[in-house]
């Protein structure tokens, strides 16, 4: 069998190996907590193309188009909890189509810069990364983001190799594509609308000896391809229904709308799709409105975190994947012998891509909401690790075995996590991390868990460790056998920054089930010895408290005579407040208990409706309502 038979059968089987992991967990993996919204609004935007379903505010349609390929006729609104599972799973298969042309164009952009061995190596590496994996089988927006950023990206790559007007127009309709799946790629379009138009303006009309208003002749031309093609494609998200937006001015709400004051950019909106404008207003208007909250992160709550997106990054991603991204990035410094110039352009705006966003999500913006807000630029980085084969080259033979063999070796550890989490790749954490039971010492939030475990977890904890009793953030210190779910222990965030506070930190975990779950063993001796070194008093008062709940009065007396006056009432507030939670925690109980779930197929009035759209404006297909 000939190296290029087998070439293309690693290929096809590496290819293989993704789809067939994107098959099971789109079956395997409980629903996260967004999921059946995004469905649900997809399901409303095509079947009745209402255009003021809720996640159009924070995004562009296609996404919530592509979540819909298999999806058949099916409404998410009339299945319980319970029942969405199968439903969910066609949405699933329709962003896992997706993501499988991700994988495929990132092994063609990475061929057609590198080669054979870089495309290999970063199809690999796009494989391995459980980032890719995980969130390439949910009902979300992100890895539709991924696809189009990776297609706005090569078709700049492919508009630099031979500049010309008319590749210009594929970027901007590739960049407009882009913008109308996630708002976010907004961040990117100016620099590849810089790079496209320069690259056209150095060329010239082909010739080298062009005037200056030649070139400035083809620029324009460029730029306006540019104009039209992301316009055209922006239309097209909308499927050519939506109205023009109206000038800067009362209509928006944002700063970034209010500062286009010249009569000229007054008049930049009007273009734009009604719906995408007032996307776009509610994004930039609402960022931080709630004012300053301080958000977790390393076991803490800070009021500013800058180092949450690198971060994230760095403790998501696998070893293997950080590490050839690393040896591929050092290729931008070889010589001209090593690298051609044309690998050099690649790699350089391909970094260059990569670091944007991240530094306006670090810089410019008060969301932090997981890594997924990075997914787009993991096919990228894929392709940068794609280059680690041009620096090994390039290695001394010690160095290069030294290096190819370390790369194989950090496969391993990959393959063990995914393992011990299946189906739950989207909680993965890499080794020097600590693994994805280590989930919650760095974020409380999707990074760690997204409601995917809240169920399955507990579950598993009980199978390990027998009936555990839950406890709440509210429910206060108490003895025995605990579950605690990760979002009680630390909310995402709060008013305040400092040391998260929850009384059960102090004590450790005899389980986990990732991030999602812990399981304690809290022993009457063990708070005893807890409550004797806290200088602070703090624990004492937990200890009382817990004595209370036990009914063991004698022991709550004993500790209560060692505290302060002021600790004592604190400790008597903290009793009363307990209780009136407790009573109000039984009767939400009951009354959720009393409730009746709508059964498979029914479908009320109410039921055929999304909770957050409005009335039907047109429809796309035929339903059964």
């Amino acid at each position: 069998m000939s190296r290029t038979t087998l070439y293309w059968l690693a290929v096809l089987a590496l290819l293989g190996v993704y789809g067939g992991s994107l098959l099971a967990l789109a079956y395997q993996l409980p629903p996260t907590a967004d999921e059946r919204l995004y469905f649900s609004c997809g399901y409303h935007l095509v079947t009745y193309l209402d255009w003021s379903v809720y996640h159009l505010r924070y995004q562009g349609p296609l996404g919530l188009y592509l979540n819909q390929l298999f999806a058949g006729d099916l409404d998410p609104a009339v299945y319980t909890s319970q029942e969405l599972m199968p439903a969910l799973a066609l949405g699933r298969l329709g962003i896992a189509f997706v993501a499988l042309l991700t994988a495929a164009l990132t092994f063609a952009a990475a061929f057609a810069v590198i080669g054979r061995g870089g495309a290999l190596l970063a199809l690999a590496l796009f494989v391995l990364n459980p980032m890719l994996l995980g969130h390439g089988a949910l009902v979300t927006t992100d890895m539709p983001h991924a696809l189009a950023t990776l297609l706005a990206t090569a078709a700049l790559l492919w508009c630099v190799q031979r500049p010309s007007a008319q590749r210009a127009l594929v970027v901007g309709f590739a960049c407009g594509l882009a913008v109308g799946t996630k708002y976010l790629a907004a961040v990117f379009v100016p620099l590849i609308a810089i790079v496209a138009i320069t690259a056209v303006v150095a060329r010239g009309d082909g010739q080298r000896e062009a005037s200056a208003g030649r070139r400035l002749k083809v620029g324009s031309a460029a730029l306006g391809a540019m104009v039209v093609g992301g316009l055209f494609a922006l239309h097209a998200a909308y499927l050519f229904t939506q109205p023009f937006a109206p000038a800067a001015g009362d209509a928006y709400r944002s700063a970034a709308f209010a500062a286009l004051d010249a009569p000229l950019l007054r008049q930049l909106p009007r273009v734009l799709p009604l719906a995408l404008a007032q996307g776009l207003d509610f994004m930039l208007s609402t960022d931080g409105v709630a004012g300053p909250r301080a958000g977790y992160m390393l076991g803490a709550y800070h009021e500013s975190t800058p180092l949450y997106y690198p971060l994230a990054l760095a403790v998501k991603t696998p070893v293997v994947v950080l590490g050839a991204f690393a040896l591929g990035a050092v290729a931008l410094l070889l010589p001209s012998r090593r690298i051609t110039s044309r690998q050099r352009v690649a790699l350089g705006l391909l970094l260059a891509l990569i670091v944007l966003p991240i530094a306006a999500l670090t810089f410019g913006t008060s969301y932090k909401l997981g890594v997924r807000y990075l997914l787009q630029l993991m096919p990228l980085m894929a392709i940068v690790g794609g280059f680690a084969v041009v620096t090994l080259a390039a290695a001394p033979s010690a160095v290069r075995r030294a290096l190819a063999a370390g790369l194989v070796l950090a496969v391993v550890p990959v393959g063990l996590e995914l393992r011990g989490i299946w189906p739950n790749a989207i909680a993965y954490y890499n080794a020097p991390a600590g693994g994805s039971d280590a989930g919650l010492e760095y974020f409380a939030d999707s990074n760690t868990e997204w409601g995917q475990m809240k169920d399955l977890g507990l579950v598993r904890l009980e199978d390990e460790f027998g009936a555990l009793q839950v406890v709440t953030r509210a429910g206060g210190p108490r003895f025995g056998r605990l579950a605690i779910y990760f979002d009680q222990l630390a909310p995402q965030s709060r008013q305040a920054a400092g040391p998260s506070d929850h009384w059960l930190l102090g004590f450790e975990p005899i389980g986990r089930t990732q991030g999602a779950w812990r399981a304690y063993d809290v022993r009457p001796d063990d708070y005893e010895r807890l409550a004797a070194t806290d200088p602070s008093g703090g624990r004492r008062r937990e200890l009382v408290i817990a004595y209370l709940a036990e009914g063991r009065l004698e022991e709550a007396a004993r500790h209560q005579s060692l505290l302060s006056p002021s600790d004592s009432l604190s400790v008597l507030a903290s009793t009363i407040t307990r209780w009136v939670r407790g009573q109000r925690s039984e009767v939400r109980g009951r009354a959720r208990r009393s409730s009746t779930s709508p059964s498979v197929g029914s479908r009320s009035a109410a039921s055929t409706r999304c909770p957050t759209c409005s009335p039907a404006r047109g429809r796309l297909r035929p339903t059964s309502v």
